[in-house]
């Protein structure tokens, strides 16, 4: 059996016999920064991540910009195609270096053809991360910098090994703030021992700190890597 380091896209090409995927599946790496996908475009591919960690980035129309979700290992892009719309809704960006493999939007949408509960299961992943957005307009409604930023490492641990290679102007691109605020939050979750900040890195020392920080807002939906 083929080990694709992405248990969506090991599902999902192992259900209902869609091996004649396989051929099809582009294993690539992707710089930092790197877009998967852009909003209000049609994208030609869906991306599996085997590595690394992409954001989900919600923007408005004076080049604001505020991340909403992260996908990892355990999932994809490609929601406009899964749930059958045209363009998509945000943009899928490389926080870090990612493997991933990638398949022609038109070669899943043949699968979805053949397989209805193939789909199914995708948009499954889809309704998962929809409760990540969720989790994310609630934090930044209702909750500290330090809460914001608590949950955000411990999301970042779960898909990443130790440290982290996340820079202060990834966080404050992930959790819609300005950089010096995101400087500010870390020096306090530093000293109170709960990570160590280096110079384009985060090591969690304390998780369960960072748990107790984050204040209920680390949860379930935040758990998917």
């Amino acid at each position: 059996m083929t080990e694709f380091f992405n248990r969506l896209l090991s599902a999902l090409v192992f259900h209902d016999d869609q091996s004649a995927l396989i051929p099809e599946l582009k294993l690539q790496t992707y710089p930092p920064g790197y877009h998967f996908e852009t909003a209000d475009a049609v994208s030609s591919s869906v991306y599996f991540i085997c590595s690394g960690v992409a954001g989900v980035i919600a923007r408005n129309n004076n080049s604001g910009a505020a991340g909403i979700a992260l996908v990892g290992q355990e999932g994809m892009t490609g929601a406009a195609l899964a749930f059958g719309v045209g363009v998509s809704a945000h943009d899928y960006v490389a926080l870090t270096s990612c493997d991933a493999y990638a398949l022609e939007a038109g070669r899943l949408t043949e699968a979805f053809a053949r397989s209805p509960n193939m789909r199914l299961l995708v948009i499954r992943y889809f309704y998962d991360l929809a409760a990540q957005f969720a989790g994310s307009a609630f934090a930044n409604a209702r909750q500290t910098a330090d809460a914001k930023i608590a949950r955000m490492l411990l999301m970042l641990q779960d898909r990443l090994p130790q440290p982290l290679p996340i820079t202060h102007a990834q966080l404050a691109l992930m959790l819609g703030t300005r950089r010096p605020g995101v400087t500010l939050a870390l020096q306090t979750l530093e000293g109170m021992g709960y990570i160590r900040a280096g110079r384009g890195k985060i090591s969690v020392v304390d998780r369960d700190g960072l748990i107790e920080m984050s204040d209920g807002v680390y949860s379930a939906a935040e758990r998917q890597g």
